[in-house]
């Protein structure tokens, strides 16, 4: 009786043989063992035969009539579909050269006839195991390298986060420098423009030449706190909401921190249209995506230079018209558009650049990051975004933005208003804290000119005691926010626990961190932001005292 212990394995094994009683023989025991048995005659058709079937094991007769067993084995292992399958050799030859011949060939093993079947079960069960577990080992190989691949993936992710980390922790660092810097430089500012208000108005001749240059000295003051406030904007996290929007207006308020970054071999040109709409949208994003788009240009031609180009016009789509922004819907739009006259985008890559963390730039020049933030941002402001380059000819960023308001840009342009502001004057007693001691003196010359009475203060402490020991003797309070000892919001507090009606202003240079509407419910009636000018701190007095 044969022991079955080959049932689980199920395979299905081919016998190329010329003997049909040996082929019948075969199929009788091989079935019984549960095989499934598959046979032809024919050296000539055994091939296609196997292609078709594709056996777990060959038994191969030798002794083929017209093609032998060793040319039909040579055909199987040239054969990538078929190279793989084991074939035992079947031959009444047991000539050492003929076995030899046949593990040449590729054969796994050779067994003579007649057959013993034990011998016989024991060798087509030993070389379906193995081959069994070389492909169970091969799977598991393939297995290994899918892990290892996904390792390595997820090392150079975990190197990018962690590279992406330190650049948000770069960024958090330099905010809060920047913002010790701003609240530095800002009363800096304070006390140029202050200075020269106070000899425009009081010591310089009205028909003197040094008038115009004193006034230029302001208008340069004005724009230095623009380009703190824009600075301080990009290097901290701030709130920010989307309202009506002038890009034109966001363009030439970024038109300072434009010039200033561009190297001397690269030309700026800005175009555009005065009757550009508005649209819905956060002008700190917009201004994001101009610098971004700038500096990409910029590290196009860092090397030879070229014409770097902002243009800014109204865009309609209409039904059926050529369309090069995908899925947009017809309607008015705003395009944004910046050129370049750089090396161009390699178009294999050019459907990759809006990609999180893909760069064409060294390791330390750039994360991958500014084109998929810029992405995101017009996609959040329901615009569109289009980009064609061309090697060595250069680069086009194409955005548009639906148009919410259609007015005449003209009509939003302000002229820089100096000396031409209102003055305010007035009466009363003010206690003025501030720690800086030019730019305290500045305000008193300033608020003294007006006509009110100024008490002022270096130390918050003593400005207290002053303020205990006479309460009603003042008017109004104007303090700094960042004061030694105790900052002007701890003393603007005791100072209304003590009186409460008294208005109160604060002063500051760094705005960061400081909710307007909360600290007025707190009593606190206005803030103002340095560097003011002699009008702004006239006309926020005034209105505070109620004696416009």
């Amino acid at each position: 009786m044969i022991n079955s212990k080959t049932d689980f394995f199920k395979a299905n094994i081919l016998i190329v043989e010329d003997s049909i009683n040996t082929i019948n023989f075969l199929y009788a025991i091989l079935s019984a063992k549960g095989y499934k048995v598959i046979s032809v005659n024919d050296s000539n058709i055994a091939i296609s035969v196997i292609q078709k079937e594709m056996p777990d094991l060959i038994l191969l007769d030798i002794m083929m009539p017209g093609k032998s067993g060793y040319d039909l084995c040579d055909e199987l292992k040239n054969d990538i579909k078929t190279k793989d399958i084991p074939i035992i050799f079947s031959t009444v030859l047991d000539e050492v050269g003929d076995k030899v011949r046949a593990f040449s060939a590729g054969g796994v093993d050779y067994i003579t006839k007649p057959f013993q079947l034990e011998e016989l079960f024991a060798r087509i069960e030993v070389h379906l195991s193995l081959d069994r577990l070389k492909k169970e080992l091969k799977m598991k190989n393939q297995e290994l390298k899918n892990e290892i691949t996904r390792r390595e993936h997820a090392e150079k992710e975990h190197k990018k986060l962690y590279e992406q980390l330190l650049e948000s922790h770069k960024m958090n660092t330099i905010g809060t420098l920047a913002g010790g810097v701003a609240h530095n430089f800002n009363n800096i500012l304070s006390i140029i423009i202050g200075y020269t208000q106070i000899a425009l108005e009081n010591e310089i001749p009205p028909d003197s030449p040094a008038k115009d240059s004193l006034k230029n000295v302001i208008k340069a003051s004005i724009r230095a706190k623009d380009l703190v406030n824009q600075l301080l904007t990009f290097s901290c996290k701030q709130m920010t909401r989307k309202g009506n929007t002038s890009v034109a207006l966001v363009i030439k308020e970024s038109m300072y921190l434009l010039k200033a970054s561009l190297p001397a071999n690269i030309e700026l040109k800005v175009e555009i249209s005065e009757d550009t709409g508005m649209i819905l949208g956060d002008s700190v994003q917009i201004q994001q995506i101009i610098l971004n788009l700038v500096s990409n240009a910029k590290d196009s031609m860092s090397h030879d230079g070229g014409v770097l180009k902002i243009t800014l016009d109204n865009f309609d789509i209409k039904k059926d018209s050529e369309n090069i922004f995908q899925d947009a819907n017809e309607g008015a739009y705003i395009k944004l558009s910046v050129s370049d006259t750089g090396h161009g985008i390699n178009k294999d890559i050019i459907n990759n650049i809006f990609d999180p963390f893909f760069t064409t730039k060294e390791v330390g020049q750039g994360m991958g990051m500014g084109l998929p933030v810029i992405y995101g941002i017009v996609k959040n402001h329901n615009g569109f975004i289009n980009v064609k380059s061309k090697i060595g000819k250069g680069t086009v960023f194409d955005i548009i933005f639906p148009i919410v308001i259609d007015i005449k840009q003209k009509d939003l342009n302000k002229k820089e208003k100096i000396e031409d502001d209102k003055i305010y004057h007035g009466h009363g007693n003010i206690l003025l804290v501030d720690d800086e001691a030019l730019l305290g003196s500045v305000y008193k010359t300033i608020l003294s000119g007006l006509g009110y009475s100024v008490d002022f203060y270096l130390d918050s402490i003593d400005a207290l005691k002053t303020f205990q020991n006479n309460p009603n003797k003042f008017d109004l309070v104007i303090a700094d926010i960042d004061l030694p000892n105790m900052t002007g919001y701890d003393l603007s507090m005791k100072i209304l626990e003590i009186r409460s009606d008294i208005p109160v202003i604060l002063i500051t240079g760094y705005n960061a961190a400081i909710d307007k509407d909360n600290i007025k419910t707190l009593g606190i009636q206005e803030i103002l932001y340095k560097p003011f000018t002699r009008s702004e701190l006239s006309e926020t007095v005034s209105r505070v005292l109620n004696v416009k």
